[in-house]
């Protein structure tokens, strides 16, 4: 049973990454939830928020989960295709989201839904 949970939608719209890092980082600093690395939370959401934006374009919810020693942060879209991992180029400019956050959180996974799916991925709490 999570701790503490919050959740809200955006549409799909380029802006809504920026908007759901907000989200995150102003409900994880209400809650007092002691990071390691705040960044790589705020880092991983923008990435899974911009990977539903892209390959997706249906509307967005972004949960958020506490519980003594786990932050999990779900993106839940409409479409049940699981994301897929790409190798880029070197030289590419995309591609390495899904990399970024399997590097830079504890676990991470896709979730089948009711409405589609949900990406998450789980960080430490300190």
């Amino acid at each position: 049973m999570p701790h503490a949970e919050a959740k809200t939608r955006f549409s799909s719209h380029p802006t809504s990454a920026a908007a759901a890092r907000r989200f995150v980082r102003d409900v994880l600093t209400s809650w007092t939830v002691p990071l390691d690395d705040g960044d790589a939370v705020l880092l991983c959401t923008d990435e899974l928020v911009t990977n539903a934006i892209v390959h997706v374009a249906s509307d967005i919810e972004v949960v958020v989960l506490w519980d003594d020693d786990v932050v999990r942060v779900e993106v839940h879209d409409r479409s049940s295709r699981p994301p897929l991992r790409r190798v880029p180029r070197p030289d590419a400019d995309e591609g390495r989201g899904l990399q970024l956050v399997e590097a830079m959180a504890n676990r991470w996974g896709v979730a089948s839904t009711d409405r589609g799916k949900a990406v998450w991925f789980e960080v430490p709490a300190a």
